[in-house]
């Protein structure tokens, strides 16, 4: 009975035991560039809204705003990280503490959990104002 006890207190121990850190996979970046910001979907202010804090404000083009999320999900017990990009039309949100983004020379990466959050702010007509909260997420690319 002694060594039952033993090994049950041990076996307890063992499946108890949480891990000290996790290994990641995925991506954690999003390229920003002519060609990739092609292939993002176009967002209504409701459906960038939908996203809720996982948005992030990433930087704005002559003719689109750019918003990502980095999602999370348990994989066999192991997480993995997704980031997807998305455009909103430049004239449906008047935005507070934005910034350009030229991508006529070079793309940039933009690691999503530094970019920026914001926080909508009301409206005026068929425009959304956001505010946007400070944040720097995008370095530049370099030549592969």
């Amino acid at each position: 009975m002694k060594h039952t006890f033993k090994t049950a207190l041990v076996a307890a121990l063992l499946v108890s035991t949480p891990a000290t850190h996790a290994a990641f996979s995925g991506e954690r970046e999003l390229e920003i560039s002519v060609a990739s910001l092609s292939t993002f979907p176009t967002f209504t202010v409701p459906d960038l809204v939908s996203l809720g804090d996982s948005a992030r404000y990433v930087g704005s083009t002559p003719d689109w705003h750019i918003f990502a999320e980095k999602l999370t999900s348990d994989e066999g017990g192991m997480p993995f990280d997704s980031v997807y990009g998305y455009k909103v039309p430049i004239t449906a949100i008047r935005l507070e503490g934005g910034h350009a983004i030229d991508l006529t020379d070079q793309g940039f990466y933009a690691f999503v959990q530094e970019c920026s959050t914001f926080k909508v702010t009301g409206s005026e007509g068929a425009m959304t104002n956001l505010t946007v909260h400070p944040g720097e997420c995008l370095f530049p690319k370099t030549a592969d």
